[in-house]
């Protein structure tokens, strides 16, 4: 469920055994495959990480699938409730909430994800987590596809534009060739 990172106030809702979930940390970390992290970004929770994410991914490979979605869904609650005022990553609680197969849940958070993307400088990215959602609501969706075909139109318009200046600052001999067309003058 947890990805590079992981709270242990996360893995406490899936091991209430307080007791228990402290050695086993123990265990892991003096077997040299987790880490506890010097500074964490849930303040007051610690934070670890996995030593290498194979170790990670086979652990996730065991777990039956029906498990898998019910310890998405807690670990996305705790992220939640744990990150409200952080602006915690959309993307991230996106993830989960469609591996706990809450879609209508994912569907907003892409959205909410897109829409961060989309205000800085990461266009494609913003494409992409639109697509994402798109590709999550049925075309019977009404309202709600349509506003994502609308974020995933305008998104894809600014991503064009921006490869665009980005090849024209790295040929100024076709800005300036285009400059005169476009009334303005070649991009710095």
């Amino acid at each position: 469920m947890a990805g590079k990172v992981f709270w242990r106030g996360a893995l406490a809702r899936l091991q209430p055994d307080q007791q228990d979930l402290s050695a086993l940390l123990g265990s892991l970390e003096h077997r040299d495959l987790i880490r506890r992290e010097a500074v964490s970004r849930i303040r007051g929770d610690q934070q670890f990480s996995f030593k290498h994410m194979l170790i990670r991914d086979v652990a996730y490979q065991t777990l039956p699938r029906v498990d898998r979605r019910q310890r998405h869904a807690i670990v996305a609650g705790f992220l939640e409730e744990a990150t409200s005022e952080l602006g915690f990553s959309a993307a991230a609680l996106a993830h989960h909430w469609r591996e706990a197969g809450d879609t209508p849940r994912a569907v907003g958070y892409l959205m909410s994800a897109g829409d961060q993307a989309g205000r800085g400088w990461a266009k494609e990215r913003a494409v992409q987590l639109y697509r994402e959602a798109l590709g999550l609501v049925s075309e019977d969706s009404g309202d709600l596809r349509q506003e994502i075909l609308r974020r995933l139109a305008v998104a894809s318009q600014a991503a064009w534009h921006l490869a665009d200046m980005e090849h024209l600052r790295a040929r100024p001999d076709e800005a300036a060739k285009r400059a005169p067309e476009s009334g303005g003058s070649p991009p710095a």
